[in-house]
C-alpha cells in the first residue's frame, strides 16, 4: 500500500485516475463511481452515490452484468456508444451538466436514475418482471444472447408497464431473428436502429410509435423465407432456440400442451447427417451441409456420441419414436435413401423448405402494435 496525501478530495480523485491510467485498468464502473464522488458537492451526494452503488451490487450477481447494465443504461438515453469509449463519453457529458450554474442536473439526480434503472434491468435480464407472457419472451432474448434489445426495453420500462411492452418486444425479437440470426446481415445497423429508438423513447416518443418503427425494419416474408431455406447455424444455442420454437409451433398445431424444458441438458441438437460419417458415406461439401437447419433436429436428454454416429438405419427408430415432433413428424427420413443405402442431401433441402414455411408464422413480419 502507498499513502498519498492530497489537499482536497478532488485532487485525490485526480491522482486516482492518473495512477489508474498508468497501471492496470479499472473497470468503467469503478471509474464512473470515482468521477461521481469527485463531482459530489457534499456528504449527502456522496451518500447518494454510495447507495446507488450498493444497489448495483445487490441487483446483479456478476460484475460483467453491472458493466453491461451501465452501458445499456447510457445507450437507452443517449444512443449508441462503444464500451471502450463509455467512460470518456459519460464523464464529458455529465461534466457539462454538473458544471452548469445554476445546476439543474446533478450527481444526486443521476445516481437516483441509475439506481431506479438497475432494478428494472435486473428484472429484464433475469426474466422476473412478474408478467408470465413477457418473461417467456424475455427468455428467448436470453437464449439468443440478443443483448441489443435490452437498451430499448430498459428505456420503455421507465414509462410503461411490462404487459404494455409485449408488442415492442415481439417486434424487436422478430427483427433480430430475421435480420441477424437467420439473415446473417450486419448487426451494426440493427443496433443503431434499436439504440436510436431507445433514445427517442427516453425523450418522450410513444410506445406505439416506437413499436411501429421497429416492426417496419423486419425483413419481409420473401427475404426471410429465402434466407431460412439456406440457413446454416453453427452456434448451438441459436440452433437449439430456432428448433425449439419450431417444435412449440408443431405442438400447438397438434393440440399437445405438455410443457417441455428446452434448456441445455434437457434436449440436445442432433446432426441427422453426422459430423463423422463412415468414410464411404461422407458426401461432397460435407462441411457446408453439416449445420444446415434441415440437417438439425432435437432429441430429449444429453447427446450420446455413440448413438449420434450410428448409420441412419440403426437410429431411425430413435427419430420416429421421439417425443420431439421436429424429429418424429418433420421429414427426417427424407435424408436417407433406403434403396441405395446412402445419404440424400436433397432431403435436407426439402426438410428445410418445410421448416421455413413454419418459420414465417413463428417469427412474423406483421406485428399488431395497437
Amino acid at each position: 500500500f502507498v499513502e498519498i496525501q492530497t489537499p482536497s478530495s478532488s485532487d485525490a480523485n485526480e491522482v486516482f485516475e492518473t495512477i489508474n491510467s498508468r497501471g492496470k485498468d479499472l473497470s468503467t464502473v469503478d471509474l464512473v463511481r470515482n468521477f461521481l464522488m469527485e463531482k459530489s458537492t457534499g456528504s449527502h451526494e456522496k451518500d447518494r452515490v454510495n447507495n446507488a452503488w450498493r444497489s448495483l451490487l445487490d441487483d446483479f450477481q456478476r460484475r460483467e452484468d453491472i458493466e453491461k447494465f451501465l452501458r445499456h443504461f447510457w445507450v437507452s438515453k443517449h444512443g449508441d456508444v462503444k464500451s471502450h469509449s463509455l467512460y470518456v463519453t459519460i464523464r464529458k457529458s455529465l461534466t457539462e451538466h454538473f458544471d452548469q450554474r445554476p445546476q439543474v442536473y446533478g450527481v444526486g439526480k443521476f445516481s437516483a436514475e441509475l439506481e431506479n434503472a438497475a432494478s428494472r434491468y435486473a428484472e429484464l435480464i433475469s426474466q422476473n418482471t412478474g408478467d408470465s407472457d413477457f418473461d417467456a419472451t424475455l427468455s428467448e432474448v436470453k437464449a439468443l444472447s440478443a443483448d441489443a434489445l435490452y437498451p430499448l426495453l430498459l428505456s420503455a420500462s421507465e414509462r410503461y408497464e411490462y404487459h404494455e411492452m409485449q408488442a415492442l418486444l415481439q417486434a424487436a425479437l422478430s427483427y433480430y431473428v430475421r435480420w441477424t440470426v437467420v439473415g446473417t446481415r450486419e448487426s451494426t445497423l440493427l443496433e443503431e436502429n434499436l439504440f436510436g429508438v431507445a433514445k427517442d423513447l427516453s425523450k418522450g416518443e410513444s410506445l406505439e410509435n416506437a413499436a411501429k418503427r421497429v416492426a417496419g425494419w423486419i425483413p419481409d416474408d420473401d427475404a426471410f423465407f429465402a434466407a431460412f431455406k439456406e440457413a446454416s447455424i453453427p452456434k448451438q444455442a441459436q440452433s437449439r432456440y430456432l428448433l425449439a420454437k419450431l417444435e412449440a409451433h408443431l405442438r400447438s398445431d397438434a393440440g399437445i400442451h405438455e410443457e417441455i424444458s428446452f434448456g441445455a441438458g434437457k434436449v440436445h441438437v442432433e446432426n441427422i447427417y453426422p459430423s463423422n460419417p463412415e468414410v464411404h458415406l461422407k458426401v461432397d461439401d460435407h462441411d457446408s451441409w453439416l449445420n444446415r437447419l434441415g440437417n438439425l433436429t432435437l432429441l430429449s436428454g444429453k447427446r450420446n456420441q455413440v448413438t449420434s454416429v450410428r448409420p441412419f438405419p440403426e437410429k431411425a427408430h430413435i427419430y420416429s419414436s421421439s417425443s420431439m415432433l421436429i424429429s418424429s413428424r418433420a421429414q427426417v427420413a427424407s435424408l436417407w435413401d433406403s434403396e441405395t443405402g446412402r445419404w440424400r442431401m436433397q432431403g435436407i433441402v426439402e426438410r428445410q423448405d418445410y421448416m421455413a414455411r413454419i418459420a414465417l408464422s413463428v417469427w412474423p413480419s406483421s406485428i399488431n402494435v395497437g
